[in-house]
């Protein structure tokens, strides 16, 4: 009975990660030979009465934004600075219900660094705003196949414990040992 019920919160500590540990979060996929990705931003909103009605996202040194793309009910820009460098990302006017996410994707480069780190700002329907630093880091980043990999691994992990308890609840009960 141990057995299942630590197989049980394994489980379901996989299954169900904390909520705290969300944020605004900025993931990458390769595209090219010439340093160029895609760049998605997970936005989850976390606010439990407001829908989330815009992401803006600041671009540091050292990023370039090539092109965003369009998020179904947001309208999305590039934010210029004099010279034409992308400074800021923005989608507004959505409506993202409490306990959803959304993925706010652009393209571009790193140049000259494998880490940034950005700001994001989202807005809600009360006029309310939340802060986040999301980072790049792509000499720790191991791609999506990575990320799958590593799920399926650990789901593994909790087959074969529950197996394990199972085994050892019915060795227990058969009768002579």
């Amino acid at each position: 009975m141990r057995a299942r019920a630590l197989a049980a919160v394994a489980l379901a500590a996989i299954a169900f990660p904390s909520t705290a540990a969300a944020h605004v979060e900025i993931v990458s996929t390769e595209v090219g030979h010439e340093g160029g990705a895609l760049f998605t931003a997970l936005s989850p909103n976390e606010n439990e009465s407001q829908d989330m009605t815009g992401l803006r996202l600041t671009i540091p040194e050292g990023l370039t934004v090539e092109s965003i793309a369009d998020v179904p009910g947001f309208s999305g820009e590039i934010v210029r600075d004099d010279s034409g460098r992308a400074v800021a990302l923005s989608w507004q006017g959505g409506s993202l219900p409490p306990e959803h996410v959304a993925e706010f994707t652009f393209s571009g480069a790193l140049a000259g660094t494998d880490h940034v780190q950005l700001t994001g700002i989202q807005t809600f329907a009360d006029g309310s705003t939340k802060q986040w630093t999301p980072e790049i880091d792509l000499a720790h980043s191991h791609g999506e196949t990575d990320n799958v990999a590593r799920g399926l691994a650990a789901a593994a992990l909790v087959v074969a414990l529950v197996a394990a308890g199972l085994a050892t609840v019915l060795l227990r009960r058969r009768p002579g040992t």
